[in-house]
């Protein structure tokens, strides 16, 4: 499919065609067929998660590293946090016992993650933008600041985790220091893997985030800086989950709401290539090598 062609499209038609052709690009190479997987150049030169969130590696390796092993953990939601601002699973496995040991030993965490960077491993990913705070350096600025505040706020509320709720869930992690909709939204996402609940929201509500919103105002046809709030969000993304399962159903029985999102900020920077007016800053090799 050319570009061309693509940006012809209604909003919203672009949107489910940018769902069906990047599952059928995972599907496809799940299954060892070999690269190009579409002719898509910008699902070829660009990286874009997968429409199902947890389909994504790091999602997997993630699952497979903590989340499957220490299911359920007193600790888990301190461990996602973890996960998620560093976002490098081989780093992570490092300071497994410091996390789910008998103490949590955040001093000692600090000191393992900064000799890994000294020695040279990698122990951000590219995927959020993490900053250091008064001063700190990033590791200090998560392992205080951040998760420490979360596992302040977790002793004095023995009910912060609201297992029937990721809304709920995610309002108490949103008013800890530096967890705002977004990072607060992906803690959540996980802890719906990670922990006990029944989570009974999962398929009708979603955190709106920059991305998400660009990406819906785009959708909607509207001016991607336009203001939304968030239960209008959730509004849009039912309506959109409703004609999903009109027009994609195999797709749509296989993911909830928060993959929808996902899929919204995805569209945020797959029509900036369509549209030529910027790019994703991670390239993605997808042609024959």
């Amino acid at each position: 499919v050319k570009l061309a062609d693509v940006k012809k499209l209604p909003p919203l038609d672009r949107f489910f065609y940018f769902v069906e052709e990047r599952e059928s690009v995972r599907l496809k190479k799940e299954v060892g067929l070999p690269k190009p997987w579409t002719d898509d150049t910008a699902l070829l030169n660009y990286r874009f998660t997968n429409v199902r969130r947890m389909d994504d590696r790091v999602s997997q390796e993630l699952v497979d590293l903590w989340y499957k092993p220490y299911f359920n953990h007193p600790r888990m939601l301190l461990a996602i946090a973890l996960a998620r601002f560093f976002n490098r699973p081989r780093a992570l496995g490092v300071i497994t016992n410091l996390v789910f040991g008998r103490d949590y030993l955040p001093a000692d965490i600090r000191i393992v993650m900064r000799n890994l960077k000294k020695q040279g491993e990698k122990i951000w990913n590219a995927a959020y933008m993490v900053r250091g705070n008064n001063g700190k350096d990033k590791v200090a600025s998560v392992v205080n600041f951040n998760v420490g505040a979360l596992k302040k706020a977790m002793d004095k509320n023995p009910d912060f985790i609201v297992m029937e709720s990721m809304e709920a869930t995610w309002e108490n992690i949103k008013a800890c220091y530096g967890f705002g909709s977004f990072m607060a939204g992906q803690v959540v996402a996980d802890a719906r893997w990670a922990i006990v609940g029944t989570w009974e929201d999962r398929m009708t509500w979603a955190p709106i985030g920059p991305g998400s919103q660009k990406g819906m105002n785009t959708i909607l046809g509207l001016d991607p800086k336009a203001p939304m709030k968030q239960d209008m969000f959730c509004k849009q993304l039912r309506f959109l989950f409703d004609v999903l399962h009109q027009r994609l159903p195999k797709i749509a029985e296989r993911i909830e709401l928060f993959d929808l999102q996902n899929c919204c900020c995805e569209m945020s920077k797959f029509n900036k290539v369509v549209m030529g007016y910027g790019r994703p800053k991670q390239l993605y090799d997808g042609v024959v090598s």
